[in-house]
């Protein structure tokens, strides 16, 4: 048995010498920086095929109608574009939502919920609102009727049943 062990051991350190001496012959060189002046930058970029801009580009305003026209024409859908992801907060207050706690959901998971339904409009200072008043270890699993007139206060009670 002894023998054996001394031979896996004898093998053991002839392969990490093996490894350690690969890897130390294979590492790269570090690389020296080229110092180089701005002409020769440009020039270099050009020949890569990107486009230096040497000054930057005039605001005049003189600019044709044509130009204010199609500027306009490109702010205009923007403008209008709304995302799905959006939701409008409701302008009643009489508007109630459920909120749903479920047991080994965190304090994100909560806080992230009351956002998407624009409930609370800071999310940051909602959590320190929470953590300073020790609302953040009380909170209660269940459903909550909750309203979009109800101060950071009001939803903490709501939610910690107090």
């Amino acid at each position: 048995m002894k023998q054996t062990i001394r031979a896996f051991s004898l093998g053991l350190l002839c392969s990490s010498l093996l490894l350690g001496a690969t890897y130390y012959n294979t590492l790269k060189k570090p690389v020296e920086s080229v110092k180089m002046t701005t002409e020769e930058m440009i020039i270099s970029l050009e020949s890569s095929g990107y486009l230096v801009l040497t000054e930057p580009p005039e605001i005049t305003g003189d600019e044709d109608e044509e130009d204010q026209t199609q500027a306009s024409d490109i702010d205009e859908p923007a403008d209008d574009f709304e995302s799905e992801d959006t939701v409008e907060k409701p302008t009643s207050e009489n508007i109630t939502h459920t909120l749903e706690i479920e047991s080994g959901m965190g304090l994100e998971s909560i806080i992230d919920k009351l956002a998407s339904i624009q409930l609370i409009e800071d999310e940051e200072a909602f959590r320190t609102y929470l953590i300073e008043n020790d609302y953040s270890t009380r909170i209660q699993v269940g459903e909550f009727k909750l309203n979009y007139g109800m101060s950071e206060k009001e939803i903490a009670d709501t939610i910690t049943n107090q």
